[in-house]
This record gives structure tokens, sequence and C-alpha cells, in this order.
């Protein structure tokens, strides 16, 4: 409770360091990915229970975020640079990306759903057509990891936050 700072509910299951945390658009799922053992948990927020264990990753799993309408959740590994699409219904891939580098750090969805973005720890940010599953573009500009995506209200501007201390802007439609 942000009001009295009483701690509400503790989620349990994790084997490993949780590195990644996402809430549906709904806010009634939770997902988190595991660094050490590469799962993703989908809880419950109102009864703190698992609803869900998605497995498929080979390395921990760094970023997970859903898709504006709820029924999709991105997940990306450190391992092979493999990105999940995770139908959340059934809990079975949907579709697979494969980043030319072995480590996804970050993932975002463009608010109107069409884009998804992946950080890489080769200081790339690659932009992925969600219904095709093609990389569109590849934006580099930075030295190391980049840590963090968000796309503006409106997608037409992608904000990413690196290992390097910068914080870039890119226009995802010039």
């Amino acid at each position: 409770d942000t009001h009295t700072g009483e701690q509400k509910k503790i989620l349990t299951g994790h084997t490993g360091v949780v590195a990644t945390v996402s809430f549906s658009p709904d806010g009634k799922i939770l997902a988190s990915g595991d660094h050490e053992g590469g799962t993703i948990r989908l809880w419950d927020v109102v009864t703190g229970k698992n609803k869900m264990v998605l497995t498929g990753h080979k390395g921990g799993v760094r970023g997970v975020s859903f898709s504006p309408d709820g029924k999709i959740l991105a997940s990306g590994d450190d391992y092979d640079g493999i990105i999940h699409l995770w139908d959340i219904e059934t809990g079975q891939p949907k579709m697979t990306f494969t980043v030319d580098t072995n480590c996804v750090y970050s993932l975002a969805f463009s608010p109107d759903g069409k884009i998804l973005a992946s950080g890489c720890a080769a200081a790339m940010i690659h932009l992925w057509d969600v219904h095709t599953g093609e990389c569109k573009k590849t934006l580099t500009g930075y030295t190391s990891w980049v840590n963090s995506l968000a796309f503006s209200p409106d997608s037409k501007i992608l904000v990413s936050g690196g290992h390097d201390g910068s914080v870039l802007l890119w226009e995802t439609n010039p």
C-alpha cells in the first residue's frame, strides 16, 4: 500500500533473480521473468496466485512486455537472442524472432501494437513487425547495452536507455 507503506503480497516461485516484470494493460496479470531459471510466471494480481509458468528460454529472461490488447506477452533472453511471443490464453508460443546477437535486454510494444522493439547487449535496437515477424529496422548509436525501451503514446517516438548512460530518442516513422 503506497499510502501506508504496508506490503500487500509476496509472490514466490522463482528460483533465481527476477530481472523483469510487466503488468497486463488491464492490470489483472503480472508477468515476471527469472534471470537464472529462464522461466516466466504469470500471476493473478488480486489473489497473488501463479496462473501459469512459461518455459522455452535457454537463458535468463531479461525482458517481458505485454501487447496493448493484453493477448500476447513478448519475452527475450540473454543466451541465444530468442524472442518469444506467447499466447496468454494457452501459454503457447505464437511466434519466435531471432536477434542476430545473443542477448535481449529490453522489450517494448508500440501502443498501436504493430511494432515490438528489442534492445540488446550488442548496442542495437531492432524494430519487429509483430504480424510478420520481419525485422523492419535496426537502430545503432550506442556503445553498450540497451537496457530500457518505451514508446510515446502515439507510437511515433521510441526512447531508449543505455548502459553507457545515454538516453536516445528515435522517430519510428521518419
